[in-house]
């Protein structure tokens, strides 16, 4: 089921329509696979916002033309042309999107970006309302005739692209083989736009995009070509939304000669570019941080687009697993010895190789390697690898790779009573205990944190869990915690999740260990780093729009949520992550509960209790007083059942939880 998202707001204070998807995005239908590759269309691979921006093995290939806009639109090449419904949006630039200078979203950070570059500056010349396109748009910009001998040739660009909301946006790059007098629909291929609305620290170093376009070329006259960039968005969807805003900024533009010998990773019938195997089983979590206790075989899988001009064969993927020192802690690899024809895909079915389990904490990076009879390891030149990181250690798990994606929270599911959650397969611990111990929970929170709001920590059995009602049983424990300035900057914080101090003790098994947020109307928000290095798998991770009343495993058309930095530790006799555990909590118990509840909280003194409804009504308040520690026993058998959230307000205290009343 596919369901339209309500606005989200942008910390910007841009918008955005997202889809949410009750089933796993990023579930991969490994078995609905082509039988050839459309042609690659970008580096655009978990990480690649993180890889500079310099191609690999581009100083094998031979550069036949090149653009980088020294001269603006009058270049030695000939004149660049302006034109289309509004044309004055495309423009020469050297600073960036004029009216988001003030938010640093400066120059695109290309290698000649200070002699200026091209830019469809949307969002300064459609200033519409709320940053929401209502007014349709056409950018084309179209190189001069360029002459090339070979049709055996590749496109190349420095881009940043930035748009909302439109699902259907046509951002193309097309090409004419007449000089411009007719623009082929099938001469034309999409850049970048997998993820909209990416927050800037993904665009921090813009993107390099390459294209093969010897499809294109080869038996066509190859000395009357033009490029043409086309932004259009003529036609509203649905909410009369066009998606001619924000921004594309080009540079860098060459055509070069195709290399003999190169080969790319590169997402492909709905697998991503990289994945791993979690013991044998693609639905299984994949955790990067991974307790050693819990330690599995991990195998490693890919898809491989053949870039260059050659064949290839014997062709395998390999996978280098090195220590924290740089050390080989080993070397898998599949066994696969296809052949893969110029323009083609192997994928994952082929090139999987066999399994690796790690013995011993520390920080590990996997290198994926695709290697072929023309491609060797020793050909450094020509090998194609990207590197990921994995953390192993003795007491904490956790579903994301310790890489800063973007962040999830608030500002997107909702101010008050949003959740995070994440589920993790807790085994036998080896030091003796026959049931887990989990004396913390450890959460990272991105600089977009306010202090002040409160956080709800709850435990539960994924038993019984659906999307529309949530969790089947109570919850194992219930707390509630207040912001305070650590998480302000981004911090790294630990939370006690023992109650009345004796710690929480589970039977093996799964769990999510669910993050309510509550940001007081917006005034504080609560942002959770989030991890964008591999998809997750089904419901791993799932979140709770507050406005919509229930859960998802994310958007359909990104990995803005993903997986989120919520860590369970588990051997209470190890150092974690953390430097501080918070106990200032207010444990409320049995959550949900018949009406019947009790609050303890460590700070005593006379506190106003607040029961409001999901639509902002008080429905009960009430005076209490308490020492330190001490339960409050409340009674709202009168109130009929549903969801609340009860704030506590005190002298220097201030909680919100969410109860459930059944």
């Amino acid at each position: 089921m596919k369901k339209v998202a309500t606005a989200l707001a942008l910390a910007m204070g841009f918008s955005m329509l997202g889809q949410k998807l009750e089933t796993n995005p990023n579930a991969l239908n490994k078995s609905a696979v082509p039988a050839k590759a459309d042609p690659y269309l970008d580096e655009d691979y978990p990480g690649a916002q993180k890889s500079t921006p310099t191609p690999k093995g581009k100083s094998s290939a031979a550069v036949l033309w090149s653009e980088d806009f020294g001269s603006g639109f009058s270049s030695p090449n000939g004149n660049w042309v302006a034109s289309g419904m509004n044309s004055n949006l495309v423009m020469y630039d050297s600073n960036g999107p004029d009216s988001l200078l003030q938010f640093n979203w400066g120059p695109l950070p290309s290698p000649t970006a200070s002699n200026g570059f091209a830019i469809f500056d949307f969002y300064a010349r459609i200033p519409d309302v709320n940053g929401f396109a209502t007014s349709p748009a056409e950018g084309l910009l179209t190189s001069p005739t360029i002459n090339l001998n070979s049709p055996d040739v590749f496109l190349s660009l420095h881009q940043q692209i930035f748009h909302c909301c439109n699902l259907n946006l046509e951002v193309f790059i097309e090409v004419s083989t007449d000089g411009g007098a007719t623009w082929p629909a099938a001469n034309r291929f999409k850049t970048n736009i997998v993820d909209r609305n990416a927050r800037h620290w993904d665009l921090g170093l813009g993107y390099y995009f390459e294209y093969d376009l010897s499809g294109i070329l080869s038996g066509n006259p190859t000395n009357n070509v033009k490029i043409r960039f086309n932004w259009t968005s003529t036609s509203p969807d649905a909410n009369g939304q066009y998606s001619n805003n924000y921004f594309w900024m080009i540079d860098d533009i060459e055509i070069s000669d195709l290399p003999r010998h190169k080969v790319k990773f590169t997402d492909f019938g709905g697998a991503p570019a990289h994945d791993f195997i979690v013991d044998g089983d693609g639905a299984n979590t994949k955790t990067g941080v991974i307790c050693l206790d819990e330690a599995l075989p991990i195998s490693f899988d890919s898809n491989v687009f053949n870039f260059g001009t050659d064949d290839q064969t014997g062709v395998d993927l390999q996978v280098q697993i090195y220590d924290a020192s740089g050390n080989l802690a080993g070397t898998v690899q599949s066994s696969s010895n296809s052949t893969l024809l110029k323009g083609d895909t192997l994928d994952f079915n082929s090139l999987t190789t066999s399994a690796w389990t790690p013995t011993a904490t520390g920080n590990y990076t996997f290198v994926y390697s695709v290697i072929s009879d023309s491609i060797p390891v020793s050909l450094n030149a020509e090998v194609v690898r990207d590197s990921f990181p994995l953390v192993v250690t003795d007491s904490v798990t956790s579903i994301d790779f310790s890489t800063f994606g973007n962040s999830v929270g608030t500002s997107e599911l909702g101010n008050d009573g949003s959740a995070l959650a994440v589920r993790y397969h807790l085994a036998v611990p080896s030091f003796g205990n026959t049931m887990v111990e989990i004396p913390d929970l450890i959460i990272d929170y991105s600089t977009a944190t306010v202090a002040g709001g409160d956080i709800q920590i709850e435990v539960y059995d994924t038993t019984g869990f659906d999307f529309q009602n949530g969790f089947g049983g109570p919850a194992l424990v219930s707390k509630a915690f207040t912001l305070g300035t650590p998480e302000d900057n981004g911090a790294v914080v630990s939370y006690d999740l023992s109650i009345n101090g004796t710690p929480l003790m589970v039977n093996p098994g799964s769990y999510y260990f669910v993050v309510y947020m509550f940001s007081n109307q917006g005034n504080n928000r609560v942002a959770i780093a989030n991890d964008q290095t591999f998809p997750s798998t089904g419901t791993s991770a799932v979140m709770f729009d507050i406005g919509d009343a229930r859960w998802y495993v994310g958007y359909n058309d990104s990995k803005t949520f993903n997986a989120p930095f919520i860590k369970v530790k588990k051997n209470p006799n190890t150092i974690g992550l953390e430097e501080v555990v918070r106990t200032d909590y207010m444990n409320i118990y049995p959550n949900p509960s018949d009406g019947h509840l009790a609050i303890e909280m460590e700070q005593g003194g006379t506190f106003k209790l607040d029961l409001v409804n999901t639509a902002g009504q008080v429905v009960d308040s009430r005076p209490a007083t308490a020492n330190g520690g001490e339960k409050i026993d409340l009674n709202y058998t009168n109130v009929a059942p549903g969801t609340y959230f009860l704030k506590v307000e005190g002298k220097n205290y201030h909680r919100t939880a969410r109860i459930v009343i059944q």
